[in-house]
């Protein structure tokens, strides 16, 4: 999971920022935000647009955002407004077969398949302070307008046209206690998601459908002891789905999922944990309607039952964590990318195992090193693909080996040079569940970058893909198990920013 926090308004304080950047492939960009604050209020607004033409041809990208928040303080709580609009013009090369990889990687397969996304989010949250422990709540509202032109689609010229509109309340109590041990906190919460789904097609026709979900959850943190320490947490849910076009389905799934984890600190330095637990996945509502024949599908809804055993070791200038790590799971949900498949499909049951190790080094007062590596063993535990038993076979697009390395050196006050290597392994391709074509060639990316401090004002160079490495990060493989389809990634990439930050 990734979880992006984006920096709220702050208090007694007026500052800001406003950059500009340039570079290859016609890449440019201008990004700006101000935060005015008083010890009542605050408000922050950031506005950016960004445009490339990528590294092929027909793949220009275009964005442009505004997004904002106004938050009031009061003495035992606070209340957020935060609003966003964005825009997103893509234009859709498609597909490269193999023989196109070697002999003209960067053209185009369908030169005039294009979208437009339009998305609106307002929210409203807020919390308050009493006796007993702090109550919060989210209200949001997300409008999201999608409109594609496939003009080279296998069905002839087909425009989609679909708008998803979503509504999210979220309530929740947290209860500092010391039943469980001095420092504890049990929180208390309910979800609850409306999300209306409408499409309008001009090869296949409308579709509407809606996905209602209902969970209430509970989460103890607790310090048994000085050295040991219980994170435990139940979740249950309730996701009705439904369609009245192009006919009337239903279908109303129960789940429930849990996680504990139990951590032991056998020193100052050094610390062991457990963690089991239970988790499920629901197919959002346009994940089962296939846009490409007009059909609605509902997917089993993902399950999975995981154990991850670790250590850390913490020292004054270091942090390692070793971890082992197994997931069982059933109905996996899966995406077939490319055509003649386009849609979603639940997988024979795998399970996915391995280890990951990572840590950071402060080597010098201004040397800093950085790392994580995982191996995972993604395998069929069972299932039949075309006549075939795959149980033991390796799960398509996991690679084996995943490496990640970023240093980071303060020459001076004002000078830092920063770098990132990253490793992708070996893996199969989508499609080849019989694992008997050939496997994806593994690939290493080295990324760059330079700043430079004058005061408010700053200057950066970045280089990504240093070496011009030709690579693909999704491929698939044709039926017939003779060749594949693949996406060229970008090849080399140069960017300057020039920064201004005042307060």
């Amino acid at each position: 999971t990734i979880n992006i926090i984006t920096e709220g308004a702050r208090r007694n304080a007026t500052r800001g920022r406003v950059s500009v950047s340039a570079g290859s492939y016609g890449s440019q960009s201008t990004q700006a935000s101000l935060n005015v604050g008083t010890e009542s209020a605050a408000l922050l607004l950031a506005a950016g647009q960004s445009d490339t033409d990528n590294y092929r041809v027909h793949n220009k990208v275009g964005e442009k955002n505004v997004q904002g928040e106004l938050r009031l303080f009061g003495q035992d709580g606070d209340v957020r407004l935060k609003f966003g609009s964005n825009r997103e013009d893509l234009q859709a090369p498609g597909v490269r077969t193999m023989a196109q990889l070697s002999s003209d990687p960067r053209g185009a397969t369908t030169p005039f398949d294009k979208s437009t996304t339009d998305t609106s989010t307002l929210g409203l949250s807020g919390s308050y302070l009493t006796s007993l422990g702090e109550l919060a709540i989210d209200i949001s509202h997300r409008d999201k307008h999608a409109l594609s032109n496939l003009i080279s689609s296998w069905a002839g010229a087909q425009t989609i046209d679909t708008r998803t509109d979503t509504w999210t309340i979220s309530p929740r109590f947290r209860l500092p206690h010391d039943l469980l041990g001095q420092g504890s906190e049990l929180i208390v919460g309910i979800d609850h998601v409306d999300w209306d789904f409408n499409t309008n097609d001009s090869v296949n026709g409308k579709a509407k459908g809606k996905q209602q979900t209902d969970a209430f959850y509970v989460q103890e943190n607790a310090r048994l002891s000085a050295t040991t320490r219980l994170n435990a947490g139940l979740r249950w849910q309730r996701a009705e789905d439904s369609f009245t076009l192009p006919k009337t389905q239903q279908r109303t799934n129960n789940l429930s999922a849990y996680e504990i984890r139990l951590s032991e600190a056998l020193s100052q330095q050094v610390q062991v944990y457990a963690k089991l637990g239970k988790s499920f996945r629901v197919a959002t509502v346009n994940e089962n309607y296939d846009l490409f024949s007009g059909t609605v599908s509902f997917l089993r809804p993902q399950t999975s039952r995981d154990l991850e055993l670790g250590t850390e070791l913490s020292l004054p200038s270091a942090r390692l964590r070793a971890a082992y790590f197994r997931s069982n799971l059933t109905d996996e949900i899966h995406y077939m990318v490319a055509s003649p498949f386009f849609s979603n499909t639940n997988l024979s049951p795998t399970r996915r195992e391995g280890i990951e190790l990572d840590g950071k080094w402060q080597a010098t007062e201004r040397l800093h090193f950085g790392g994580n590596y995982r191996y995972t063993r993604a395998s069929f535990r069972s299932g039949n693909y075309g006549g075939v038993d795959v149980s033991g076979n390796e799960v398509p697009l996991v690679p084996r080996h995943l490496l990640t390395f970023n240093s980071a050196w303060a020459i001076t006050r004002d000078d830092q040079l920063s770098a990132s290597l990253s490793y992708v392994g070996q893996q199969r391709y989508d499609n080849d569940q019989i694992n008997t074509f050939r496997r994806m060639p593994s690939y290493t990316l080295l990324d760059l970058k330079y700043r430079h401090t004058m005061g408010d004002w700053s200057v950066s160079g970045a280089i990504d893909n240093l070496t011009d490495k030709r690579y693909y990060s999704y491929g698939i493989r044709n039926t017939a198990g003779t060749s594949f389809n693949a996406y060229p990634e970008l090849g080399r990439r140069f960017m300057a920013t020039v920064e201004y930050r005042f307060r």
